[in-house]
């Protein structure tokens, strides 16, 4: 089997990437800012699905179940996306909801949301980087593709 840079099964499971800010992106977050919500537990012992939370959400929002959409980010955390703002404003003034045998606790969802502080502790990695053209081979032109405070050998 040949080798194919990227391919998610030869991933690392902790990798991740970064990629810069495209006007794409920053009109995505608007769309989830303006329509999403997070609903975090407050008993996290209690296991919910994302149809239980949607069923009991629905139900005392009174809303239609086309307009809103659930989807669990991790253990106790779930995304609750709602078709039109209004419902989404709705939603967040009432506060605490309930859900199966415990409660949610709804705040707005924001680009922040489970950002973690970069480290300032240095650190050495070693990068390969594969399938760059001949002219791109030299360190001045790679030293572009990282951070100017990186240092590179």
């Amino acid at each position: 089997m040949e080798f194919i840079p990227g391919e998610p099964e030869r991933r690392l499971a902790w990798v991740t990437a970064c990629a810069g800010r495209t006007v794409a992106i920053r009109d995505a977050e608007r769309d989830v800012s303006l329509h999403a919500l997070i609903a975090v537990q407050l008993d996290a012992r209690v296991r919910l699905t994302c149809e239980q939370v949607r069923r009991d959400v629905l139900r005392q929002l009174h809303i239609p179940e086309h307009l809103m959409g659930v989807t669990k980010m991790k253990d106790a955390t779930f995304l609750l996306r709602f078709v039109q703002p209004a419902q989404r404003n709705a939603a967040l003034v009432r506060g605490l909801l309930a859900a199966g045998r415990t409660r949610l606790h709804l705040m707005p969802w924001t680009r922040q949301f489970g950002a973690t502080a970069a480290s300032k502790l240095p650190y050495r990695v070693r990068v390969c980087i594969e399938g760059i053209p001949e002219h791109a081979a030299h360190i001045e032109v790679l030293s572009k593709l990282f951070p100017p405070n990186a240092i590179i050998d």
